[in-house]
């Protein structure tokens, strides 16, 4: 029987970093996004940067790109609620309306709030206040006082006017020579930096049937009547036990077999509910044989544990952590899991969070 510890400190040794913006065009060589990327991975701080339309389609088949089919997610709102959950740090480098509505979706959202950096243009160069009346009242309201805002930072761009009528101009924005200048980087560092803390991931009976506030505790109900054990996680907590797996060999084994990526993503939602399940009676002094799983993802609106699990690993894809390498040249959906040197040294540190509870003489587990 594996089970995960009911308690653990621990560094994360990850900072993702969630980029967000306009229309992608990586050949013009003007993509502020691609540009903010580069910048951060030169500039040698502990970092992994997620762009998703560099990974990412919604068609399938695309040589090159993951299809979020495979990962059962459907919408760009659950592929941005997902992405966001597991970021350490967003920034929306926001000019546009959709931009606009991206500082919505995730500033709506309290538990991302502390996470967000608004990246906006200088409005008198052009000539537009991109922070509108709407957005101040909404997010940075100074008379609200019990919610975190998101951050806000200025830079000064380039433009070029595109005139499409007499009465109507847009301005396009760039950073000035394609690059992020010293000032603008010195205030996108310090937001980004992360310093190492030590956290504690812990699994606690729930109480008045609410989960805990914090996001590293794992909130648990056992309801006798349904044989039924209820479980509230947050993001943070869903990936360090996802990463747990990760060290065990029997599942690494199976990561390295070439499937489709549906059932990579089916075999491991398989084994962590049967491990948190395990865990959780064992913690309770109940027979896990007798009762079943049911898990809500707190924060995660809409989006249930199968379209996390099937993310994470994306998103772990993206931040080049592991690499889910094509072998078929026909079937572009059949993928092995390879784990990057960079997850080896990292997971290290979750050996011991993840165990194999030791049998009696008898055969039995013992208690």
């Amino acid at each position: 029987m594996i089970l995960f510890k009911e308690k653990m400190s621990f560094a994360d040794p990850f900072n993702v970093i969630f980029l967000c913006g306009s229309k992608y065009i990586p050949e013009s060589g003007k993509d502020k996004r691609v540009i903010l990327k580069k910048f951060l991975l030169d500039s040698n701080i502990n970092c992994q940067t997620v762009l998703l339309e560099e990974n990412f389609v919604f068609a399938k088949n695309k040589k090159g790109y993951l299809a979020y089919d495979n990962i059962f997610v459907k919408n760009l709102s659950e592929v941005e609620s997902l992405a966001a959950l597991y970021a350490d740090k967003i920034i929306i480098i926001h000019e546009t309306l959709s931009t606009a509505a991206e500082i919505g979706m995730f500033a709506g959202n309290k538990s991302l709030t502390s996470k967000i950096c608004i990246l906006f243009p200088d409005d008198i160069s052009i000539e537009e206040n991109k922070i509108s009346a709407f957005i101040k009242l909404a997010f940075f309201n100074n008379n609200d006082t019990k919610n975190d805002k998101p951050n806000r930072i200025k830079y000064y761009p380039d433009i070029e006017i595109h005139r499409s009528s007499v009465n109507k101009s847009e301005y396009h924005t760039f950073f000035h020579e394609n690059k992020i200048g010293d000032v603008l980087g010195q205030k996108v560092l310090k937001y980004v930096k992360k310093e190492k803390s030590y956290r504690k991931i812990e699994i606690k009976r729930r109480r008045f049937d609410k989960a805990f506030s914090d996001p590293d505790v794992i909130s648990y109900a056992v309801f006798e009547k349904d044989k039924k054990v209820g479980v509230s996680i947050y993001a943070d907590a869903l990936k360090i036990q996802l990463l747990s797996m990760f060290t065990v060999e029997s599942f690494r084994s199976e990561f390295r077999k070439e499937k489709p990526i549906k059932d990579h993503v089916t075999y491991i939602e398989d084994n962590y509910r049967k491990i948190l399940l395990d865990t959780i009676c064992n913690i309770a002094g109940i027979n896990s044989n007798k009762y079943s799983l049911s898990v809500e993802l707190v924060g995660i609106n809409g989006c249930n544990l199968r379209q996390a699990i099937g993310y994470f690993i994306y998103m772990l894809q993206a931040t080049e952590l592991i690499g889910l390498e094509q072998l078929s040249e026909e079937d572009f959906n059949k993928r092995k899991i390879r784990i990057k040197e960079q997850m080896e040294s990292c997971i290290s540190d979750f050996n011991d969070y993840i165990y194999k509870k030791p049998e009696t003489v008898f055969g039995g587990i013992m208690s």
